[in-house]
């Protein structure tokens, strides 16, 4: 009986959680000035460990 109980409410948290993956961020956020650039990595800028 708990596995059925479980086995309910784990598939309905992944059905929740894919309908919810699929909202995406506004322009508003996605594009600012000052956003992070995940491209580069912080210790290959110049001068990170010794300034």
């Amino acid at each position: 009986m708990n596995s059925i109980i479980f086995g309910l409410l784990a598939a309905i948290a992944l059905f929740i959680f894919f309908n919810l993956g699929k909202v995406k961020a506004s322009a508003k956020q996605t594009n600012r000035d000052d956003r992070i650039n995940w491209g580069n990595p912080p210790w290959r800028k110049k001068g990170f460990f010794f300034k």
